[in-house]
Parts: structure tokens; C-alpha cells; sequence
């Protein structure tokens, strides 16, 4: 063996003592044996500590196990560069200037949407491509155009349930009940309620819209009023903490309508629920169909989880998004020739059309937006299962 590599190695060995902790030592690999002929870096930017850190561990899993099926991008071997922001919004700024000096190519994530445009902030500034993973709201694809996304926008999902609610539950009548001066419950309700009269036509109708306080308790006057409207649907964009108590309402006053929901419901609370006690029926939106293999890259991650975290095991959407995530920013960095040029890797971005994911195929509009399918889910025999898949918008090209 060489003997600088030995007298390195001797080195290393003496000094791995003084490395007091992960990130130390990340850090010293980073610096010893960073070749930037060889490497691609990919910065992962998420919330590993903090409020958010399960939902950042979730996103992490995705990344890394597309990473250890595919570490490579013609040649080059892919380094995965990890900042913890925290889940905090003025770290979240800082921890994105560190993410720049390291150079990486693409920057994937955060979980969270003020965080995101925290770090599109320091993104932008820097023209370093971002992609986020489980970000619904569009302000982070509206005001940097360096951010795309493989998860539909938020008002993609009003669409997607009003679809359901016409086409699987064939409702004729149906019931809104939405957040007073909320945004995400506004923009929701209202793009469902759109979708759904020109969806229905003539033969359906909004009967009712109720509208709820922020932290109130007391929701049988307005469960009443739903059941009184004789509606066969309720769409209903809310937490997962409100989704169960008015649900659990509506079912001791008796109303058969079916709840309609967002992502915001698949939780391990909301499934706990469901299996410990009466309810209406439900479904909701989500980004993730595991009982639809849509593509061969579907199987593959399916196979890969499966085998890792056993063949019982069900993934979470925001992992097949982050595996997703991290397939095309190697996809963009391969067809702009480049691991350094931004302005060639952000075009290459967002020229995606067709793009084999797990999560479906991901073609992204002009503002950086995927048209792809959005999954309905319900409980059955008290786990989560998905039960259809629609696709709202449109393709590229398409007038």
C-alpha cells in the first residue's frame, strides 16, 4: 500500500479520538477526503433535531435509501452532506449559507414550508438548485424559482378529493366545513368546491358551508347542520387533531356522510382513532399509493423497503417523495453535464417531463410543480390503505 496512504490512515486513527460527535466527524471526512473531480455532493437540508425532527428522520430515510441504491451519477460517486436546521427558522438560514459552502450540487428539502422559503432565501441569493420533498404550500415554488417540488401543491388535493367525491362516491350533494380565516382551509375549500360543481354539473350541488373557530370544542350545532342537509360528502381540510373530534361528533349525532381530508390526516393518531372506536367513514389525500406498483421504479423502491425494513413494513409517503426527491436531482445533474454549473443543472430541473419515480411519474409545470397522480386513503381493518389515485392538472404542452 502506498505509504502516504498508510502514514494518512495512522493519522486518522490517532485523531478519531478527539471527534466528539457526528457531525465532527462528517465534517473531517468532508475535508480529508473531498475530491471534487470525483464527487457529487447533494446537500440534505432538514429538521434532524427539534419539532419536526420525526418528520425530517422520514424525509432522511427516503434520501438514504436511494442512495444506497444508487450512489453513483456517471462515474462520480454521490456524497449525501447533511445540516440539521434545527427546525427553526433563523437557524434553518444559517445552517443554508453552510449548505452552499460545501459545495453540493443540489439542495434537497426541508420538511416544513417556512423552512423551506427560509432557506430558498440563501438559495436563491446563491442560484444553488433546491428540490422539496413534502412541501405543499406554493409560496415555495411562487417565490424562488429555484425550488421545484415532488409533492403536488396544496389546492392539487382540493381537486383530487373533489374528483373522488364524484367519481367513486358518487355524491350528488355535498357539505364544506372549513377553518374561519385560515389560508390552507380557504384555498382548500375553495378549489374543492370549484372542482366539484364543474365536476358534477348539473347533477350535484354544494349545500352547505360551515365554518369553525380556531380552537373550538363544541361542534354539535354544526354536525347537525350537516346532517340536516342530507349531504352524502363533507369536505373537511384540517389537522389530524380537529379531523378526529369533529368526526367523532358527527358520529354520535348520527351523520352517514363520508369525510373527506388532506395529507394532514395520515397519522398514527388518526389510525388509532379508527381502531379504537366508532367513526364515519373517511377518506383523505395523500402522495404515496403502495398497493399501485405505477412504475418499474416503484417496485424497485417497494423491494428495496421492504427488504431493509421488513416484507410487514408500509412505507410513509414523505419517504418514497424523498427517494423520488433524490433520483431526479441526479437525473438533473446527469443531463446538464455538470456538478457545478447551476444555471445548467436548475434548467435541467425543471425540463423534467415523465420522470419514473415511486411515487409516480413526475412532469413539473412552469412553476416547478409536479402533474402527477394524488392517492386517496382510508382506514380498512385498522391500517391505512390506499384505495384509488387521481390526477389533477395537466401536462406540459397541453393547451
Amino acid at each position: 500500500m502506498n505509504k502516504k496512504i498508510l502514514s494518512l490512515i495512522a493519522i486518522i486513527v490517532l485523531l478519531l479520538p478527539s471527534f466528539s460527535g457526528c457531525v465532527a466527524y462528517e465534517n473531517f471526512v468532508n475535508t480529508f477526503f473531498r475530491d471534487d473531480g470525483e464527487l457529487i455532493r447533494i446537500g440534505v437540508f432538514e429538521p434532524l433535531s427539534g419539532t419536526y425532527s420525526k418528520y425530517g428522520a422520514l424525509e432522511r430515510t427516503g434520501i438514504e435509501l436511494a442512495h444506497d441504491l444508487y450512489p453513483e451519477v456517471d462515474g462520480k460517486s454521490v456524497q449525501l452532506v447533511f445540516s440539521d436546521n434545527e427546525s427553526n427558522i433563523k437557524r434553518a438560514r444559517s445552517v443554508a449559507k453552510e449548505l452552499i459552502k460545501e459545495n453540493v450540487s443540489v439542495v434537497l428539502g426541508s420538511y416544513d414550508s417556512t423552512l423551506s422559503i427560509a432557506g430558498g432565501e440563501v438559495f436563491q441569493e446563491a442560484g444553488v438548485p433546491a428540490i422539496a420533498i413534502t412541501n405543499t404550500n406554493p409560496v415555495v415554488t411562487d417565490a424562488f424559482d429555484i425550488y421545484c417540488r415532488v409533492c403536488p401543491v396544496e389546492s392539487d388535493q382540493g381537486a383530487a378529493a373533489a374528483a373522488y367525491a364524484v367519481d367513486n362516491l358518487r355524491a350528488d350533494t355535498v357539505a364544506v366545513f372549513k377553518e374561519k380565516d385560515d389560508d390552507f382551509s380557504d384555498t382548500l375549500a375553495r378549489t374543492f368546491s370549484d372542482a366539484f360543481t364543474a365536476a358534477a354539473g348539473t347533477g350535484g350541488a354544494i349545500v352547505l358551508t360551515e365554518e369553525y373557530e380556531k380552537g373550538q370544542t363544541d361542534f354539535q350545532d354544526q354536525m347537525m347542520a350537516v346532517k340536516a342537509s342530507g349531504a352524502t360528502a363533507v369536505f373537511f381540510p384540517s389537522s389530524w387533531q380537529m379531523g378526529i373530534d369533529v368526526m367523532a361528533e358527527a358520529e354520535k349525532v348520527g351523520v352517514t356522510a363520508t369525510f373527506l381530508g388532506t395529507d394532514k390526516w395520515r397519522t398514527d393518531e388518526m389510525l388509532a382513532s379508527y381502531q379504537s372506536g366508532a367513526m364515519p367513514p373517511m377518506a383523505f389525500t395523500t402522495y404515496y399509493n403502495e398497493s399501485a406498483r405505477m412504475t418499474k421504479m416503484s417496485t424497485v423502491f417497494l423491494d428495496a423497503y421492504k427488504e431493509k425494513y421488513g416484507e410487514d413494513s408500509v412505507p410513509d409517503p414523505a419517504i418514497a417523495l424523498a427517494f423520488d426527491a433524490y433520483l431526479v436531482a441526479l437525473e438533473s445533474v446527469r443531463a446538464a453535464g455538470s456538478s457545478d454549473d447551476y444555471g445548467k443543472i436548475l434548467s435541467a430541473l425543471h425540463a423534467t417531463k415523465s420522470f419514473a419515480g415511486a411515487s409516480g411519474e413526475i412532469t413539473f409545470d412552469d412553476a416547478g410543480n409536479p402533474i402527477k397522480p394524488i392517492t386517496m386513503a382510508t382506514v380498512i381493518n385498522g391500517k391505512f390503505v390506499s384505495i384509488d389515485s387521481v390526477k389533477p392538472g395537466k401536462e406540459k404542452g397541453d393547451s
